[in-house]
Order: structure tokens, then C-alpha cells, then sequence
């Protein structure tokens, strides 16, 4: 409902429309429609993607998008979460490998 919205939602629920991959990207349910040959390299490439950030920052940036779905305020602990983010062992190595020119150790 959160991607779609209500009266998408509502239309599907009540008529048990049956829809393809074009349809689902259209209305925000999936990211991209690969061929079927292309598959595999197209997960490959957003895997790969992925990987070259660091574990704890992605667990943190998926959480923050689900904090960040309510109407409150959180410039407050966003600012936290960054600030906490670069100071930890792995914001570290991060700000390390990027100023020293190398791969984080995580890759």
C-alpha cells in the first residue's frame, strides 16, 4: 500500500486483477523488468552494487528509510545516525580506503 497507494490497492483487492512485470514497475511494486536472458547479470551488477558499501551502513540506511515513513521530524536522528555512522570502525575504514585511494575492507 505504502508503494502503491490506497486506491491502487483498492482497485487490485476488490477486482483480483491479474497484471505482469510492465504493469508491477509502473505502479512502483518492483525497480526494473529485465529480459529473462538478462537476468542473472542484472543481479550480478545490483549485488555488486551493494557490496561495495559497508554492511552497517546499509543495515542503517534501510532502517532509516522505515523510521523516515512517518510525517514526524527526524532530522534529529538522522543527523545521530550519520554522525554515529562515520565514527564507527567501519565509517573509519570507509573514510580511510576513500581518502587512501583503496577498497574498504568489506570488498
Amino acid at each position: 500500500v505504502a508503494a502503491m497507494g490506497s486506491r491502487r490497492c483498492r482497485q487490485l483487492f476488490v477486482t483480483a486483477e491479474v497484471f505482469g512485470a510492465q504493469q508491477a514497475a509502473q505502479w512502483s511494486l518492483i525497480h526494473k523488468v529485465v529480459p529473462a536472458d538478462e537476468l542473472d547479470a542484472s543481479i550480478q551488477s545490483t549485488l555488486q552494487q551493494i557490496t561495495m558499501n559497508g554492511p552497517e551502513a546499509v543495515r542503517a540506511a534501510k532502517q532509516l528509510v522505515r523510521s523516515l515513513q512517518s510525517n514526524e521530524d527526524h532530522s534529529d536522528t538522522t543527523s545521530r545516525l550519520i554522525a554515529d555512522l562515520r565514527v564507527s570502525e567501519e565509517g573509519q575504514e570507509g573514510l580511510g580506503a576513500f581518502f587512501e585511494k583503496r577498497q574498504p575492507a568489506w570488498q
